[in-house]
């Protein structure tokens, strides 16, 4: 079924209204936030404020890019993907009826590059913008951080910045379609190159927050691998037999993503209806594993804090020397967090600012949990300090933007 066959609608038309598709769901969305604030009766019930709805509709459209990245990547690349027939002359690779170096190739890649540069590139940019600032945000702008939440909510806050190489792989797999349409062998080196890329780069840094999120990108990756590995047809043997085999390990490959894909969705719509129905636990279901208990954990953390102070400091530099470099970063990461997400210190003891800090929730759960059998100056105590590490940061970004002019 093809709409083009009822409706004689020229290529590249067709071509120009898909690529619309992009700005007018943003300008749809942009209209739902301006009709929130002009309604009134829409606002109170809901009780929206402009500038939190402003940033949740930023977020909601950053979603929205992010969703159809690689889609977008792909259709603003359609018309530089010629091969060329056996007479000589040279077709578009989807469009088989336009041919290269006309009109109406012109017209598509013109559509193609507004795409490309002034939706695509410039999201990827502002998310590399954002990934680079994220730090001293998450100290001094929450509200910034949280319009861009969609780029780093999914992955751990070491990694706050892997979501531009997940944007930016779709856009490197379809250029290599561009760079060797019309030469498969090619084709095949870069995609494996780029998946090869990845797939050491996911290995090393784990990024993703769901331990069986990690384990299914991997499983995917290596299957992706393997398939383009046996696409090529070589010489030698029946050229049947070579079909045959590709198609059959093809359909292997395939369906054991699609498995994966069907347990991970099996794997959370169980731990959903754990939640829901406080029937079971359902953390091992996805973090692989159970988590530990808080008060254990909170007691462990009292007693080995109590024998660090007894501990001689020169036993305890030679115990570190020992260490795997490894195990140290892990250590050093741990006191990270423990300082910044914990107990609200950002800049006190020498603590780097080498992670995104989950302040924006954090900071209301410890005060919660401070409030509990406290008394309101150690909490007005916690805030106090709270405020004076914001204004800190703002001051460093301050000198360092003055430095800079």
């Amino acid at each position: 079924f093809a709409f083009a066959c009822f409706v004689r609608v020229p290529p590249s038309l067709r071509y120009i209204g898909t690529t619309l598709l992009f700005p007018a769901g943003i300008l749809w969305l942009l209209f739902c936030f301006l009709m929130t604030l002009w309604l009134p009766w829409l606002r109170k019930p809901y009780k929206i404020i402009s500038k939190r709805s402003l940033v949740t509709t930023m977020n909601v459209i950053g979603h929205f890019l992010q969703g159809g990245f690689g889609t977008m990547s792909a259709l603003a690349l359609k018309p530089f993907m010629c091969y060329e027939h056996p007479n000589g002359k040279q077709s578009l690779l989807k469009h088989a009826g336009v041919f290269c170096n006309s009109g109406e190739q012109w017209v598509m890649m013109v559509a193609g590059l507004v795409l490309l540069i002034f939706f695509e590139l410039n999201f990827l940019g502002a998310c590399t913008w954002a990934v680079w600032n994220l730090p001293k945000w998450s100290v001094s702008n929450p509200q910034r951080v949280a319009g861009f939440s969609f780029l780093f909510n999914r992955f751990t806050m070491y990694r706050w910045w892997y979501g531009v190489p997940v944007l930016a792989r779709g856009t490197l797999l379809s250029l290599c379609l561009v760079l060797a349409t019309d030469f498969p062998p090619a084709q095949a080196a870069l995609i494996t190159l780029v998946i090869s890329s990845f797939l050491l780069s996911h290995m090393r840094l784990l990024p993703w927050k769901t331990p069986v999120v990690n384990l299914l990108e991997g499983w995917v990756l290596s299957m992706l691998l393997f398939q383009v590995a046996i696409t090529p047809t070589f010489k030698g043997g029946k050229p049947s037999d070579i079909e045959d085999f590709n198609q059959g390990v093809s359909i292997l490959l395939l369906s054991s993503i699609a498995i994966s894909l069907a347990l991970i969705a099996s794997a959370v719509a169980l731990a959903i209806l754990g939640e829901f129905s406080g029937a079971f636990t359902s953390d091992w279901i996805l973090n692989l594993g159970r988590r530990p208990d808080s008060q254990v954990l909170l007691e462990k953390i009292k007693q080995v804090a109590g024998e660090l102070l007894a501990l001689d400091p020169e036993a305890a530099h030679q115990g570190f020397l020992a260490l795997h470099p490894g195990e140290v970063v892990r250590i050093s990461d741990s006191m990270d967090m423990i300082s910044t997400d914990l107990l609200g210190k950002f800049h006190e003891n020498g603590i780097s600012m080498n992670r995104v800090i989950t302040f924006s929730t954090a900071h209301q759960r410890v005060r919660a949990s401070l409030a509990v059998g406290l008394d309101e100056t150690v909490v007005e105590g916690f805030d106090e300090k709270f405020k004076q590490a914001s204004n800190e940061v703002t001051n460093e970004v301050a000198s360092e933007a003055a430095s800079e002019a």
